[in-house]
């Protein structure tokens, strides 16, 4: 169903959306999209995403290949992500921000907080 809207979309706001649904009904007509165009498609929301609020297995669903395919994809922006959002927390915690905040902040659970500080290793 068509659903009228009396303003033009945001395309900045609304970019990902878009990109997934055209993606998505690409798959199975129209100009099929190449490995290519699903790659970039994936790394630039990927990129835009450092929450991860999107996952491999979404991703994967509305490209139409497999969560691995996504995974080898966009493995280093991930991996860019996580070592960011880890030293901010590091960094943090080294200030004396309680693991509650810290977690608050980051966007993750302050068990996974308690974990990464108890994993790091400072010289000491």
């Amino acid at each position: 169903a068509v659903e009228w809207k009396d303003k033009p979309l945001d395309y900045e706001k609304n970019k990902v959306a878009l990109l997934l649904e055209s993606a998505e009904c690409n798959i199975s007509h129209g100009d099929r999209l190449t490995a290519n165009d699903k790659k970039r498609i994936a790394r630039d929301i990927a990129s835009t995403d450092p929450e991860c609020k999107w996952t491999e297995s979404a991703l994967a669903e509305k490209l139409g290949v497999i969560q691995q395919t996504v995974n080898t994809w966009i493995s280093d922006i991930r991996a860019r992500q996580k070592a960011s959002r880890n030293t901010v927390i590091l960094r943090l915690s080294r200030l004396g921000c309680p693991q509650e905040k810290t977690a608050e902040t980051t966007g993750v659970t302050r068990g996974r907080v308690a974990q990464i500080v108890n994993n790091t290793n400072f010289g000491e």
